[in-house]
């Protein structure tokens, strides 16, 4: 309702600060792998599956490819903090994207021998230096993994981020109230959806399941 206090709440946020920013995510399950016991000189660390190497390889090629999409033009209109305002670039680095990945910089080469002992230090603290994803911003495990809460807990309990069974990738666009300046994100979306449905039809994976949704998911829905 126009009138209801979450509609003119909204209103009043929007007008004051902006939007909230699109919101683009892919969710990848893992299947058919076992956990991984990690041996340290104080204790043995159980990860769960989304850590193996094979599987860290994997989400992070569908993320590139993602990025990749309508020949990079996520860079664009994606939410970059660190852009001056009105400045025009398209360096998808700068693109704020909530991805473990983000704690190796988006490379393979990072990911050496003591890759769980930097997962543990970056999950135990996100905004050391030497964690920050390349558009030097956080990355939240919060928002990055999930199935790691067991029934009843939540993340005041101090949530054991090592046995996630889900890898998340949260892609921020800028947004707009002037609607005729969305049009660029609603068509990058459309591209991203068409992308995403082509994905999961064609790949046949024992090692993951994959769910994504877009923001204009729900209204193309309702259309």
């Amino acid at each position: 309702s126009p009138t209801s206090r979450s509609r003119v709440e909204r209103n009043y946020f929007e007008n004051h600060f902006g939007p909230f920013y699109r919101i683009e995510q892919v969710i990848i399950t893992a299947k058919n792998l076992p956990e991984i016991i990690h041996k340290t000189d104080k204790e043995n660390i159980t990860f769960g599956p989304v850590f193996h190497e094979d599987f860290l390889l994997k989400v992070l090629e569908i993320q590139e490819s993602i990025q990749k999409i309508d020949n990079g033009s996520l860079g664009e209109i994606c939410f970059a903090p660190l852009r001056m305002p009105g400045e025009k670039s398209t360096k998808i680095s700068e693109c704020a994207v909530q991805s473990i990945w983000g704690y190796f910089q988006d490379s393979e080469d990072e990911l050496n021998e003591a890759y769980l002992n930097r997962l543990r230090k970056c999950f135990a603290n996100p905004y050391s230096y030497d964690c920050l994803g390349r558009y030097r911003g956080p990355i939240d495990p919060a928002i990055a993994l999930g199935g790691f809460l067991k029934p009843g807990d939540n993340l005041a309990k101090n949530p054991q981020y090592e046995s996630a069974t889900t890898l998340i990738l949260t892609f921020l666009l800028n947004n707009h109230r002037d609607q005729t300046k969305l049009n660029r994100a609603m068509e990058w979306e459309k591209k991203f959806v068409d992308y995403m449905l082509n994905l999961t039809s064609s790949i046949n994976s024992s090692m993951f399941d994959i769910a994504f949704t877009s923001e204009r998911s729900i209204e193309d829905e309702l259309d």
